[in-house]
């Protein structure tokens, strides 16, 4: 019995230091699994850290570019901005421009290192948890370029987002690439929306925002508004006078307010500045003369007639009219190419335009000739059209590779519809519910109609519903409709572009703000993408600069590591 007892025992103590190994082996591989889970945990956040830092890191060299630099340029002097950019270009140190340009309240906010500039993205937490840490570095891509001569550059850059997570220990690294360009440029009047000299009719009358206004993009006058109801604007509205008028029920009414009580209500999405500083047109750097030059090629050209300025091969200058043009149609060949269709008197001559070949092919009805090159100005920033009188009639299509400014220095009549070859059509009844308004936007196609010396008109022959896309500008004139306020109502004008006039024009007339009495109601669809730089050529600016960049959140390349 106890050898018995004594074999149950060693057999008890056997099991029990067996089952004791196997209890101690699955605590180990158990807690060499729960590290492993703990390392592959901190792994993931400690990517998903540097994932984080790095989509932070696109929007503050965003807030650099396009919120710092475009501030200290639009707030520098003019004298200030060329000296600078003119330097820097010359000296081939698009970097230092940069790091220069890159400033908030006086201090630089760049890094010069070695050839490039960077800006330290400190460690930040990520809750109680991971952080992440990096650097953004941008180089030159190509040396920096000037456009216009003290009046255009432009500077090229790539940029790397170097960010670092971390979790517990473990580093997680991704970086992001990508390029943009920036443009410094005279700001331009083709920005507004509207701009107006005087906010009234020629004759003193106010004109008033009602209840069927809507603007989508930025107003200036040096005067005052005068609110009617509830228009609606979209862009930022500034005036020069502290005060605005309010229709108030008939009884008119001048407030240092945006709203009249509950009666007279606007909509201000971007804001309503009072006391604004003035915005002089006749301080533009660009001056009629200036479009001349670039139309004649600074050559003589004598006798009324359309001519392309060559020397015998190639063109030198653009298109100038000397005399008045009974009708100017813009157009679109069966091959795709532009055509000015320029008609004085009897004779009618016809340029057509081969963007994609550079070349040009003058035909007034006797003759036909070919030219190289495009009637783009000595400059060659765009197809420039400058007629030595007026234009009795203009309409037609801008071909969708065409940038064109058509100038006068007498009246221009808008006699049918203007639109772009390339655009994408407004859905639905403007001031309802679900209007999604026309646009250009994605499309090359840009027009600007300038007259210098005199006003932009819709004369009576024109058709009911007008379409005009394009920039308007009457600088020392108006942009109205003959005999406004007589006869029927003749639908909708539907601007897609701008307004800048010395005076606010008359296109109709209403009893009650809403519903047409006669003339034309409006539709402004504002084009955007002038706020990006993309404006007609040779078009009036501003005494001030600008800088316009590509979008830094487009096509951006991802690696993990790669630093």
């Amino acid at each position: 019995m106890r050898s018995e007892r004594g074999a149950i025992l060693g057999l008890v103590m056997v099991c029990i230091m067996a089952f004791t190994m196997l209890g101690l082996g699955a605590v180990y591989f158990s807690g060499a699994q729960s590290q492993a889970a703990q390392m592959r945990i901190a792994s993931i956040q400690a990517f998903w850290a540097a994932e984080g830092g790095a989509q932070a890191g696109v929007y503050k060299l965003n807030d650099l570019i396009n919120v710092h630099l475009r501030n200290y340029i639009n707030n520098s002097t003019a004298d200030n901005v060329k000296n600078f950019a003119s330097s820097k270009v010359t000296s081939k140190d698009g970097i230092g421009w940069l790091i220069g340009s890159v400033v908030d309240g006086g201090t630089q906010l760049l890094t010069k290192t070695g050839s490039t500039a960077t800006y330290a993205i400190n460690s930040t937490s990520i809750g109680n948890g991971p952080t992440y840490q990096g650097t953004i570095v941008i180089s030159q891509t190509v040396n920096p370029q000037t456009i216009v001569t003290n009046a255009s550059w432009r500077f090229f850059y790539n940029y790397a987002l170097q960010l670092t997570g971390t979790a517990s220990g473990v580093k997680k690294k991704i970086q992001l690439s990508g390029v943009f360009t920036v443009n410094v440029q005279y700001d331009n009047f083709a920005r507004y929306a509207l701009f107006v000299n005087n906010n009234t009719l020629p004759d003193g009358t106010l004109v008033w925002f009602a209840n069927s206004t809507t603007f989508s993009g930025p107003l200036q006058t040096n005067g005052q508004y005068n609110f009617w109801g509830k228009p609606v604007f979209y862009g930022e509205v500034t005036q020069h006078n502290s005060s605005a008028n309010f229709y108030n029920n008939g009884h008119q009414v001048s407030l240092n307010s945006d709203h009249n009580g509950t009666i007279d209500v606007p909509t201000f999405s971007q804001g309503f500045v009072r006391g604004a500083a003035t915005v002089d047109p006749s301080q533009s750097p660009i001056k009629e003369q200036d479009i001349i030059d670039q139309s004649t090629g600074k050559t003589k050209l004598n006798g009324n007639g359309t001519f392309v300025p060559n020397d015998g091969t190639k063109l030198i200058g653009g298109i100038y009219v000397n005399g008045n043009a009974d009708n100017v149609l813009l157009g679109v060949d069966a091959q795709g190419q532009a055509t000015y269709q320029i008609t004085q008197g009897k004779t009618t001559s016809t340029i057509t335009v081969n963007t994609a070949n550079k070349t040009t092919t003058f035909n007034d009805g006797k003759t036909s000739k070919t030219y190289n090159g495009i009637p783009d100005g000595i400059s060659h920033s765009g197809t420039i059209l400058y007629v030595n009188g007026q234009i009795t009639a203009l309409s037609g299509t801008v071909q969708k590779d065409s940038a064109v400014t058509i100038s006068t220095k007498n009246d221009i009549l808008i006699n049918n519809n203007i639109q772009y070859q390339q655009r994408t059509a407004a859905k639905g009844t403007p001031g309802t519910t679900g209007y999604v308004a026309a646009t250009a936007d994605g499309f090359n196609n840009m027009l600007g109609i300038l007259s210098w010396e005199g006003n932009v008109r819709i004369p009576t022959s024109a058709p009911n519903n007008l379409n005009i896309d394009g920039i308007v500008m009457a600088p020392i004139g108006v942009f109205s409709v003959d005999n406004y306020n007589s006869g029927s109502p003749r639908g909708t004008v539907n601007i897609l572009g701008g307004v800048i006039s010395n005076y606010y024009g008359a296109f109709g007339t209403s009893d009650d703000g809403k519903t047409m009495k006669t003339g034309y109601g409006r539709n402004f669809s504002y084009d955007d993408r002038t706020l990006l730089g993309n404006i007609p050529p040779y078009f009036p600016g501003l005494n001030t600069f600008a800088a316009f960049t590509t979008d830094i959140r487009d096509q951006v390349a991802w690696q993990e590591g790669g630093f």
